[in-house]
């Protein structure tokens, strides 16, 4: 969903007002906290920025081995071909993110991490919800 947002973005930059793009931006920011990661194919930090600290990577420099700082990084790089979404992934404890694995047409990798806790909180209480009503249902059909 945020490629097709980010594209439709990039698309629309031309017919879209400013103020309309700057807001977006600005909620986008605000609710998801990203943060990006540029990845060399051996697995090193080439740069990054965002809220990495709200991911546990507040110490990722650029030269670091990226797989040093998360484990869900292993073996991912460098990627193969497109790109990559990891939904709701609990990055540190009670951190969900979606990460999303991007390569652009100069064969760089990226990482973009967006925080979707609040998402991940509200999934749960529904499936527990969904649960309850389960047994429920099983224990009055005895």
């Amino acid at each position: 969903m945020v490629f097709r947002a980010i594209a439709t973005v990039e698309a629309m930059e031309s017919e879209t007002p400013k103020a309309v793009l700057a807001h977006w931006e600005r909620f986008a920011e605000a609710a998801h906290a990203p943060a990006w990661i540029s990845v060399a194919p051996d697995g090193s930090v080439l740069a990054s920025g965002g809220d990495l600290a709200r991911y546990g990577m507040e110490s990722l420099a650029s030269g670091c081995c990226l797989e040093d700082h998360a484990d869900w990084s292993i073996g991912i790089f460098p990627l193969d071909g497109g790109g990559l979404v990891i939904e709701r992934l609990e990055v540190v404890a009670d951190v969900w993110a979606d990460l999303h694995l991007i390569r652009d047409d100069h064969a760089h990798d990226f990482v973009l991490l967006l925080d979707v806790t609040l998402q991940a909180r509200e999934h749960a209480l529904y499936k527990q919800a969904v649960n309850d009503l389960q047994l429920e249902r099983q224990r009055r059909s005895r």
